[in-house]
């Protein structure tokens, strides 16, 4: 099983124990601690909104490279 479907049906087995609810107020959570900046032309930076620190890896799970390589 690829690691995408492991964290779909992970996400899944969260949500039928904890609900609706849950899962909403995970997702606000992220994003008061995180904020989406463009990068690359079709992916999105993850950044800390306190810190500024950037995530190492994108939204769409490449490695980001701060030397832009």
């Amino acid at each position: 099983m690829s690691t995408t479907k492991r964290g779909s049906a992970g996400g899944r087995a969260v949500y039928a124990k904890h609900g609706r609810k849950h899962m909403q107020d995970l997702a606000r959570r992220w994003h008061q601690k995180y904020r989406l900046v463009p990068y690359n032309g079709n992916d999105f930076l993850i950044v800390d909104r306190v810190t500024g620190q950037v995530n190492s890896k994108t939204l769409n799970g490449h490695h980001y490279d701060p030397r832009g390589k």
